[in-house]
């Protein structure tokens, strides 16, 4: 009786144990058994020494690399990320517009991007009944550092700029004209073509979310239209007594010497025992150039005191600051604070950027070299760090019947030579468009015939040596795509 009894309690410790092994696996991975596809995303980091913790990956979705036909059309509420062990991903779409599918914008935060090699991870769509798991204060979580991410996405009122980290602080749009809203690098930006800027915080009260303790990270895209004088402010924080508590980075002045394409990166402080100490940490001429996106960052290291500036992922200037300590106001305006509180995107007053403003971030921590390369590898319009491969598409006619087609490219004289083949006859047109092997358009050019030859000069077009997707697309009489056929070729002139 007393054996039975040892086996009933040794099972029942075993069954105990393997439930505890299930809900520890249950608990760390997800079920994408009810989605119809994967595909698996390679991020290229041999170009970095030092692993980069809670990344937010950009991932660029285009119809060269992803079969929007497979998906949700309304708002890709399917769509799912993972590691490759099927840990899920939290991820946020910024921007996704069923009528220009070549610019969905979906980040997503990476636990850790390992240094010196490739890193993968799984996406999954094609679930008709998964509902949206899009969460930008999970991807930009201030429990990870983060105090702002501003994204612009699309729609919504330009009354207001809402920050998408978890703080969730709602900017408000000033000056003559305000700052509008336009299609940017990343997905939507702020543009400003005047004296606007947009302002976030209190303007009487401290912010503890722009006033970090200790060392922080800034950066921004930035796309400079005209030069202006009196330095104008792409990102600002003060707390309105001149340099008390501030840091800001900004462009150069024409009025002091500078040539307007100098970029700054600045922090003062108070000691309210000492006087006002402040730290420049300027680029050389010809850092911002116009018309041109520029990833700009500013880190401070609080224990070192060491403050650089890093223009699109290269160290442009760096200097130890002489007062390390960030002192928080001693209160609201006129009681010992100085002055208003606001973080400024833009500038104020006369002081006013003018251009593009994208992906502006601060984050309370002091971010390294190869987070700056890595953030600018990753996001500058012409990236190929994050690799897609090309999906393949089944062709069927408008009966749901297979249909039978042909694509083939080759070259001659220089030339791309496309010759299509299609068994339908309702066609009127087709559009030639050409992909990165990272899913971005190189080019897009209408065909003069839908059946037969087409020819494609890729050298006139600009197009660089290298492997690329072709996607051809043919449409009925009322312009609607009715099929497209893809294949991978490599443009060695």
């Amino acid at each position: 009786m007393a054996t039975r009894r040892r086996n009933i309690i040794k099972r029942g410790v075993i069954a105990a144990f393997l439930m505890g092994i299930c809900f520890f696996v249950s608990a760390s991975t997800a079920d994408y058994s009810a989605w119809a596809h994967n595909e698996t995303i390679t991020i290229d980091a041999s170009g970095i020494t030092n692993n980069q913790v809670n990344f937010p990956l950009a991932v660029r979705l285009t119809t060269g690399n992803f079969p929007y036909d497979q998906a949700d059309a309304t708002a890709l509420t399917d769509l799912r990320f993972s590691k490759s062990d099927g840990t899920a991903l939290p991820y946020y779409i910024e921007r996704y517009d069923a009528n220009v599918l070549d610019s969905t914008m979906v980040w997503v935060l990476m636990d850790q991007v390992t240094a010196g090699t490739s890193n993968q991870i799984k996406m999954y769509w094609g679930n008709s009944g998964a509902v949206s798991e899009s969460n930008s204060a999970a991807v930009f979580d201030s429990a990870k550092g983060f105090r702002l991410a501003m994204q612009f996405p699309a729609g919504g009122a330009n009354a207001q700029f809402t920050d998408q980290s978890s703080y969730a602080t709602v900017g408000h749009r000033n000056g003559t004209p305000p700052p509008t809203k336009r299609v940017g690098i990343l997905g939507q930006c702020m543009y400003n073509g005047g004296d606007g800027q947009v302002f976030l915080g209190s303007a009487i009260n401290p912010n503890p979310q722009f006033e970090p303790a200790g060392s922080f990270t800034l950066s921004a895209w930035v796309w400079q239209d005209s030069y202006r004088a009196g330095f104008p402010k792409i990102l600002d924080y003060c707390d309105g007594a001149g340099w008390h508590n501030s840091y800001s980075l900004l462009s150069g002045d024409t009025n002091s010497g500078h040539d307007g394409t100098t970029v700054e990166f600045e922090r003062g402080d108070v000691d309210p025992s000492i006087a006002a100490t402040a730290g420049h940490c300027g680029s050389k001429t010809g850092a911002l150039p116009l018309q041109t996106w520029t990833f700009i960052v500013g880190t401070f290291d609080a224990t070192s005191g060491a403050m650089v500036l890093y223009i699109n992922g290269t160290s442009a200037a760096s200097i130890t600051d002489a007062e390390p300590t960030f002192y928080p106001p001693a209160g609201p305006m006129g009681s010992g604070g100085g002055g208003t509180h606001n973080f400024n995107i833009g500038g104020f007053s006369q002081s006013c950027f003018k251009g593009c403003i994208d992906d502006v971030r601060l984050i309370g921590l002091g971010k390294d070299a190869d987070w700056a390369m890595l953030s600018y590898l990753t996001q500058k319009a012409d990236q190929t760090v994050v690799s897609i491969p090309a999906v393949g598409v089944v062709m069927k006619d408008r009966n749901n019947r297979l249909m039978s087609m042909q694509l083939k490219s080759t070259f001659r004289n220089g030339q791309l030579v496309i010759n299509y083949q299609s068994g339908l006859t309702q066609q009127a047109a087709a559009v030639c468009r050409m992909y990165s092997m990272s899913g971005q358009k190189v080019l897009e050019s209408r065909m003069a015939a839908t059946n037969g030859m087409f020819t494609l000069n890729l050298a006139e077009k600009g197009v660089s040596p290298g492997a690329y997707i072709l996607a051809v697309s043919g449409s009925d009489a009322k312009g609607k795509i009715i099929q497209t056929l893809k294949s991978k070729f490599t443009y060695m002139p």
